[in-house]
């Protein structure tokens, strides 16, 4: 049963087994990680950014 749960993503989701595209998505997403927040700075483009709009409700 765990295994079924451990590879069913991957079933699911057949874009999982090309590398490549895990390398792009890791270097985007760290790029999103490290990018500074501040005015004018789009939440696709920092978690900062996303963060504060996230919290604007609030």
């Amino acid at each position: 049963m765990s295994l079924t749960w451990l590879f069913a993503p991957f079933l699911f989701n057949p874009s999982g087994f090309h590398w490549a595209k895990i390398v792009d998505d890791w270097k985007e997403w760290n790029n999103w990680i490290k990018q500074q927040g501040g005015i004018g700075i789009q939440q696709d483009k920092s978690w900062q950014s996303w963060w504060n709009d996230e919290q604007a409700h609030l």
